[in-house]
């Protein structure tokens, strides 16, 4: 007759590794899941999970917000380069007209093509200037220049979220009117006296406003006089006064939201960090754990190996 017994070790032994099994089927659910489960129920503090969520809604806000800000942005930034590449085109036009004060009759006419062709291409980049329907550098014919409004920044207060702005006065950036033509820098006219005191009266774009400048449009012929190229000069000098102040205003405009899109995505990489760092401190403590039991359970199972090998030792000599 053979009697099966189970040895006070081994008992111990079979106990301990079933407790170790169960500890072990507990911490994947907990490190895949970063969250601490116990009977179905979490155990995480509330405000772990309050915190990751409440940062996770504060990113969707801080991206709405970036959103607006962007379409400022880009709306700044189109106004500067169209003022930029207008300021260079007078420029040229400005050259050509010093350079006809030393030519002949014959040259002024391909010098007066060549202006003409500098002015459309002004037009061009006045009209391209604009973006998402705004256009700061040009106004159509039964629209006056005025303050725009555009997102600077949207603050996070309360629940609801306040939108700021910030006004541009597009009456000191309009550049081509097709209404009233004293409503553009360069369709408006401008006076003056040359050094010989002759008076002048010079607009740059021509035929385009509804009520047209007063004034001759700044041409040459093959009897322009220097006086009147000199007249011609100054009032393009003026203009290109009248374009560094537009910059000016475009560019204030567009770094004020700049600062507040370049703060947004800061903010936005902070939430991204601090989202990060709480989910993974708990997921790395859980592996670690599950790690930890791994090596327990292991050495166990090697502990209930030597508690059954003792008795079938003690058996065989007995037989």
């Amino acid at each position: 007759m053979t009697t099966m017994g189970i040895s006070a070790a081994t008992a111990s032994a079979l106990s301990l590794l079933n407790g170790a099994s169960r500890v072990q089927q507990r911490q994947p659910v907990r490190a895949t899941g970063a969250r601490k489960i116990s009977t179905g129920v979490s155990a995480d503090p509330a405000g772990y999970w309050s915190a990751t969520g409440a940062l996770g809604a504060e990113r969707l806000s801080l991206a709405s917000a970036e959103d607006a800000t962007s379409l400022s942005a880009a709306l700044a930034d189109s106004a500067a380069i169209g003022i930029d590449t207008a300021r260079a085109v007078v420029g040229e036009i400005r050259k050509r007209l010093i350079q006809a004060q030393a030519e002949s009759g014959d040259n002024k006419g391909r010098l007066d093509s060549e202006i003409e062709r500098l002015k459309a291409q002004l037009s061009a980049v006045v009209a391209k200037a604009g973006f998402n329907g705004q256009n700061w550098l040009k106004t159509e014919t039964h629209e006056k220049p005025g303050l725009r409004s555009i997102i600077a920044a949207v603050d996070p207060v309360g629940e609801r979220p306040v939108v700021r702005t910030i006004d541009v006065d597009t009456a000191r950036t309009n550049l081509i009117a097709e209404g009233d033509a004293e409503d553009g820098l360069l369709t408006r006219s401008y006076t003056g006296k040359t050094r010989t005191g002759r008076g002048f009266d010079y607009h740059l774009i021509g035929g385009i406003s509804e009520v047209a400048a007063s004034g001759e449009e700044i041409g040459l012929d093959r009897n322009t006089r220097i006086d009147e190229l000199e007249g011609m000069i100054r009032a393009i000098d003026a203009m290109l006064g009248g374009l560094t102040t537009a910059r000016t205003v475009v560019g204030s405009a567009a770094a004020r939201v700049q600062t507040t899109t370049s703060f947004t995505q800061i903010l936005d990489g902070m939430d991204d960090s601090g989202i990060g760092r709480l989910v993974n401190s708990d997921m790395e403590e859980n592996s670690a754990r599950l790690g930890a039991e791994r090596a327990r359970a292991a050495l166990k199972n090697l502990g209930l190996g030597i508690a059954n090998a003792a008795p079938r030792a003690l058996a065989n000599v007995m037989d």
